[in-house]
């Protein structure tokens, strides 16, 4: 089984493939790129909390 750190680190990978193909040329609108952006910079935060988190159990 999964821990929650893997598949929210997966989301994160997912996140920002999807920001380096817009990097490279890919069409997307403006709205879409800034909720990427945001939703990165989230889950990110969250992974660094959960690593904690799990660590420390």
């Amino acid at each position: 089984m999964n821990k929650p750190s893997t598949c929210l680190l997966r989301m994160i990978v997912t996140i920002r493939n999807t920001l380096d193909e817009i990097s490279n040329g890919k069409t997307i609108s403006y709205e879409e790129r800034q909720r990427l952006e945001i939703l990165d910079r989230l889950f990110t935060c969250s992974l660094f909390h959960l690593l904690i988190d799990e660590v420390v159990q």
